[in-house]
Parts: structure tokens; sequence; C-alpha cells
């Protein structure tokens, strides 16, 4: 982050070397986001880095002396750093048009014989450039940044398929830039709760596409771009309609007219060439919970009491409750499906002993025990497919994920009912939505039943009786009773809750005290 001191200007951590650092815009919004994605997604050391302080000067020209600096300098090996003859990749970072990003570059890799790429970056946008004997060619739109392994000479235009995926390194910094570039460029939208509804959607038809593809690998993906950005809008609005059809519960609609892209055709384009190289299935959970906490970013947030749970209140509730082989499991308010994450890891840990630790054996055993056992709600819908996506990149468990309402079992349709009923889960783990502005109708506290939402009092012996009247309840307080609901007998609960429900006279007429009296009776 980027700081200003007092009469200086402003600086900054540089990624590779660590040094503080002057951080004018074209460092903060170019330069050291391509160092992070060299570092994090292309797979390069940072010993095989030079750039902020000491950056690498190529000549002026060919009898001149080393003058000119250069943003990045990619070398072959760490031990062999600032040796001209070891130098492979060179990178600008400017804020002017591709066009005049390629043209500086060519001019820098004629004045180092030994460097074969060049790459243009400008904060969202990226060019490669090889070096040929005959002169330079452009790669195709959609090409990365070569890693230290990738062969320094054009591919040329290449259809990509299943077997040409490779895993990201880091999917953070991938999600990032997709969503500072859809919230800084798009046309249509800008808003977080407007875009995150179209990645969710992007996001399942690269999984989908993933999924499809892994039984046939010669096969072309449909996941990527094509010759304009509208050919490339046009075919996955095509793909969508398809996969809606096929997968109506999966996209939470009745059909493909309900779901569309609200994104420009450039965001499609960008989106679908930033994802198109990697394979997303089968990612580290860390690394994927991470980076749907960058994906829902700020949307949502605090409207209705929707929070991310931080990875390590997730990781001891988890511990606390051990989710088993033989436990059922549920979360009534998934968001975009950490718990469910977690409780399917803590599973796969104990099927290993007997499965044995294969890969092929975990696979199996965790979308085995997921279909059979995991479920999961949301009321929000852009959640819901989040969720299943997560689960998907991690192999499985997104069969039994729903929406609906938890709160108003009522009012369920379709397989809700059946599928989520009171008394059926050996586990219940959740962070509900709470807040003191979110309240619970009286009337649909009397219409459910909820024994937290009758008014509660004393009489002189000090036991509690409640008066039949029917009040407002805090959202978080009545999710608690619910989830007890939904418990079976000696069953585990862990619920993310404020501490002031336990400890704030404020909440000692009628909705701690009630809770008391049901677990008691439990």
């Amino acid at each position: 982050m980027s700081k200003a001191a007092p009469g200086a200007g402003a600086v900054t951590v540089d990624r590779v070397s660590g040094r503080i650092i002057s951080a004018g815009p074209e460092e903060t919004d170019a330069t050291q986001p391509l160092l992070e994605l060299l570092v994090d997604e292309a797979g390069w050391q940072t010993g095989q880095i030079v750039s902020r302080p000491h950056q690498w000067r190529v000549p002026a020209s060919p009898s001149a002396k080393r003058d000119w600096p250069v943003d990045v300098a990619l070398f072959d090996d760490a031990k062999n750093v600032r040796d001209p003859a070891h130098i492979t990749i060179l990178c600008e970072c400017k804020r002017p048009d591709v066009k005049t990003g390629i043209e500086q570059l060519k001019i820098y890799l004629d004045r180092e014989p030994h460097a074969r790429v060049g790459v243009w970056f400008n904060g969202t946008d990226h060019a490669v450039v090889y070096k040929t004997p005959s002169g330079y060619e452009i790669a195709a739109a959609g090409t990365p940044i070569p890693g230290p392994n990738d062969p320094l000479a054009p591919i040329g235009a290449k259809v990509l398929c299943f077997g040409d995926l490779r895993k990201a390194p880091s999917l953070v910094p991938t999600f990032r830039r997709i969503r500072d570039r859809l919230a800084g460029a798009d046309t249509n939208v800008n808003r977080d709760e407007e875009i995150l509804p179209d990645i969710s959607l992007l996001l399942l038809l690269k999984i989908l596409d993933e999924q499809q593809h892994a039984f046939s690998p010669a096969k072309p993906l449909g996941f990527q771009i094509d010759d304009t950005p509208a050919r490339t809008a046009k075919r996955l609005a095509a793909m969508l309609a398809t996969e809606v059809k096929r997968n109506p519960g999966l996209f939470g609609a009745a059909g493909p007219r309900e779901v569309r892209f609200q994104i420009d055709d450039d965001s499609i384009q960008f989106v679908v060439e930033t994802l198109q190289n990697f394979r997303l299935l089968s990612n580290d959970a860390d690394a994927v919970s991470k980076a749907f906490q960058v994906v829902r970013g700020k949307a949502y947030k605090g409207e209705e009491g929707q929070f991310f749970t931080p990875s390590a209140v997730v990781a001891v509730a988890i511990a606390a409750i051990d989710p088993r082989p033989e436990d059922r499991v549920v979360d009534p308010a998934c968001g975009s499906g950490s718990f469910l994450a977690a409780a399917l890891a803590n599973v796969v840990t104990h099927l290993e002993s007997a499965y044995g630790a294969d890969q092929s054996s975990k696979n199996l055993a965790r979308r085995d025990w997921s279909t059979a056992n995991l479920f999961a709600m949301d009321k929000d819908a852009v959640s819901v497919r989040l969720s299943k996506a997560y689960l998907s990149m991690l192999g499985d468990g997104s069969t039994h994920v729903f929406k609906g309402d938890s709160i108003r079992p009522s009012i369920w349709i379709g397989p809700l009912p059946a599928q989520i009923q009171d008394g059926a889960f050996d586990v219940v783990v959740t962070n509900p939505p709470f807040g003191t502005k979110l309240k619970v109708p009286a009337e649909v506290g009397r219409r459910e039943g909820y024994e937290v939402s009758q008014e509660w009092r004393r009489d002189r012996t000090g036991r509690w009786f409640t008066t039949g009247k029917y009040v407002p309840r805090d959202i978080g307080i009545v999710f608690l009773e619910r989830c007890l609901r939904l418990l079976a007998d000696n069953g585990r609960l862990a619920i993310v809750l404020p501490d002031t429900y336990l400890f704030s006279d404020s909440y000692a007429s009628g909705t701690t005290l009630a809770n008391e009296r049901r677990l008691a009776n439990a």
C-alpha cells in the first residue's frame, strides 16, 4: 500500500526487492501489479527479477552506454541475474495504448540481443511480443505471460484444449484484476452488486466447460476467446443459454431468458481471456476461498448482514464440531461456501484411512460423500451460484445447494421441503446474517412458530413464561433457533453470532432466555 510521508511523495514497498520506493500512478497501477502477476501467476522467482529500485538498463544505441531504464527484466536463473547474456524477457508498464507500448518494447528488444520476449502491461491489459529471426511477432490475444519454463518462441494462434490448461499458482491476483477491470471500464455496469452476478455466471461456464472436456481432452474448449469481443460474447451467451437449459437448478432460473449477461462484450472478452488458459478444477481450498473473497468484493457487504467469515473462524468452527463421514452436514446461510468446503476437507481427511491417500481415491470419496451428505442454502441467488462454483472447483459438493430463505420454510417450493427437514442433520455450521437493523417481523415469527419471536416475561418466582404475543426479533437470534430445529438428536452446532447476544442486558428479555428454555427441554 502506498503512503506519503510529510514533505515527501507517495511511496510503496516493492513486491520483489522489499524496498520502499517512490510510487507514482504508473508504479502503483501497473508495475507493482505486474510484479505480483509474474510471481504469483506466471511462477517467476523474485531472484530472477530485476526491477526497483535499481532497474535494468539497456543501451540507448548499439554502441552507447546502458542508460535506458526498463521497468522489469527477467533472467533465466537467479544465479545469472544482471548478466546480459542470460536476460530473457523485458517488460514495460505504460499507461498509453497497446500500440505505443509495443513500439517501445521493440526498441528495447533491439538494444538487448539476448532478450527474446517483450511484455507490455498497463494494469489490466497486456501484450506479448516475440523476437524472431525475421522480425517481431505479436502473440495472439489471450496468450499468457510466459513463465520461466515456457518456450520463448511464438506459438501463434492456438485453439485451446483441456490438455493445454495449466493450474494457476494463485487465483487471488487473477480474480482481483477481473473485478477491478469490470468496475473501472465496463460501459454497462460499474457497481459490485451489478458485476458480481456476471462474474459468477462466467465462472460456472468455465468450470462446466472443464468438467465436460475432461472426458474429451482433444476437443476444443468452448470457454476461449474468438477473433473479436462481439463473437466471443455471442458464443458465451449461447453457451450460457444451453447450460441453463441443462442445469436450471445450478443457475437458479426457470429458463435461459431469465439469465443473461449484463456486462459489455469487451468485459466478457477480458474475463474469458484472463481465465481461459487456467485449469480451475481441484485447486487448493484455501486459495479458492481467498480468491472468492476478492470476487465477491464489496457487493452486498453490510446489506442484509452479509460478511465474509475469516478463514481462522472457519477453521476453529470445523475443528470444534469435527464433521465425520457418517454425518449429514448443512449450512443454512452458506454465502460463497467456505464452511462447506472446510467441512468437506475435514471429512476427506477422515476418509483417507479407509480409501487411501492417493488423489483419485480422495476425489471419489469427496464426490460420493458430498453428493449424499452435504447440504446448503442461501436466499441470495449469486451466493448460491458462487457456492456451487466454489465446491465444483474443489471436486464436487454442489448437488444440494439450494436457493431459499432458511427462516421461512413455509414458503419453500421445489425440492427444498423434502431435502432440508428439521431434525435431519448431525452437523449445522453457519455464519448467518445479523445486525440490529435486521429483524424478523412478528407475523413471520408467528407463522413459522419461532419461540424466540414470542414476548417472554418472568413471573414472581423468576420463571419465564410467554404472553402469546409475537414481536420483531433480531434475525441472528431467530437463526439460532432455526439451526437448533435442523439438528438431529445429539447433533452439533457451530454458529457465528455477536457476543452481545450472550452478554448484553438488552437481549435478556425473551431472546437468550427463550433459547435457554429450548435447550433445557432438548
